[in-house]
């Protein structure tokens, strides 16, 4: 799960599943270092 947990409902208002939620993430946080 996600440790933004803001980032974490706001996705799960759209729809996206755990596993989509992970791999977002880990593309957010490679894009915003």
């Amino acid at each position: 799960m996600s440790r933004h947990a803001d980032r974490q409902a706001l996705a799960k208002e759209f729809g996206a599943t755990d596993l989509l939620l992970n791999g977002a993430m880990k593309r957010l946080k490679k894009s915003s270092n």
